[in-house]
């Protein structure tokens, strides 16, 4: 994918300096679309002469197989495989990070990828599987782990294994927890100060959500973390077509986070968003033209709750 950039970059700069008056952002997505386009045909003409399929069908091999190495981060393609019996017609995939044998109906156009949960068991659906570092986890597994978890990739069965027997005690502490004071709005930091407590949750129903109880004295560290974004502001020029000022321009938004760093042994942090939507100065990013005054839409907007100020 990144020749395909990088080519329809080269593509786009040899267009501009031979026609001159070309818009580049435009020119480069016609460029990328076409490449991309011709690499889609290159690759189904490959399948048509690896396995014996008509173009249609070798049409959905070639979505299946985009589909299994964007999933799996790859570059190798699929090797293909074809079986037929009475009115049956299959294409079996294979390749080197598919460890089960899944196959695709060409009679009903459908993808059969059957595997088993490496925990409980229970067979996964097509889009079900969450890859662990030595097995599969259904979503149904997934969702019992704890929300500030984020290593399930590099996890064994085993180290999952261990966490759920975790979540399943944690459970029993919070049907036992017992609020004294609640900070926040949207999400709520918890107390229960008598048992030296707390736990960060955004859900209204505990049980369900089994938010992870923690002491006080797992508490390592606490600090704001403040992401900021810019969009650059722009101009139509007489034409109608967007341009960038010289020097560019920016518009920002800001985001406010509060990190608590924890002593846990499946999560070291609990980072949660303090405002419910972005900080700005609500500043227009599309102007009429090159001398136009940038226009805020408003004063300083602060939606989250007990936060405002006045404009920039």
């Amino acid at each position: 994918m990144d020749d395909i950039y990088k080519n329809a970059h080269i593509m786009t700069k040899n267009i501009c300096q031979e026609y001159g008056d070309v818009d580049y952002k435009t020119q480069f997505k016609l460029c990328l679309a076409y490449l991309s386009d011709k690499n889609i045909n290159k690759r189904i003409k490959e399948i048509l002469q690896e396995v014996k399929v008509s173009e249609d069908e070798a049409r959905l091999l070639e979505k299946v197989e985009y589909y299994y190495k964007n999933l799996f981060q790859s570059d190798e393609n699929l090797k293909f495989r074809i079986w037929k019996r009475g009115d049956k017609k299959r294409v079996y995939l294979s390749a080197s990070y598919i460890l089960d044998k899944p196959y695709i109906d060409l009679i009903n156009h459908k993808l059969f990828d059957k595997k088993e949960c490496s925990v409980c068991g229970g067979e996964i659906g097509l889009l079900g599987n969450r890859k662990l570092e030595d097995g599969n986890l259904c979503k149904e597994c997934a969702a019992k782990l704890s929300p500030w978890f984020s290593d399930r990739r590099q996890s064994t069965v085993a180290e999952i294994q261990e966490q759920l027997t975790y979540r399943e005690a944690n459970q029993a502490k919070v049907s036992s927890f017992r609020t004294t004071r609640t900070l926040g709005e949207r999400t709520k930091v918890l107390l229960d100060e008598d048992a030296g407590l707390f736990m960060v949750t955004s859900a209204r129903n505990w049980e369900e959500a089994n938010p992870d109880v923690l002491s006080f004295s797992d508490v390592t560290g606490c600090k704001l973390d403040i992401d900021e974004r810019r969009t650059e502001i722009e101009y139509r020029d007489k034409d109608g077509e967007r341009q960038s000022f010289n020097p560019k321009r920016y518009a920002y938004s800001y985001d406010f986070y509060i990190v608590i760093n924890v002593n846990n042994p499946y999560f070291s942090e609990i980072r949660f968003q303090l405002n419910s939507s972005s900080v700005d100065n609500d500043e227009e990013t599309l102007l009429d033209g090159p001398d136009a005054m940038r226009r805020p839409r408003g004063g300083l907007r602060a939606k989250a709750g007990g936060m405002g100020g006045g404009s920039l």
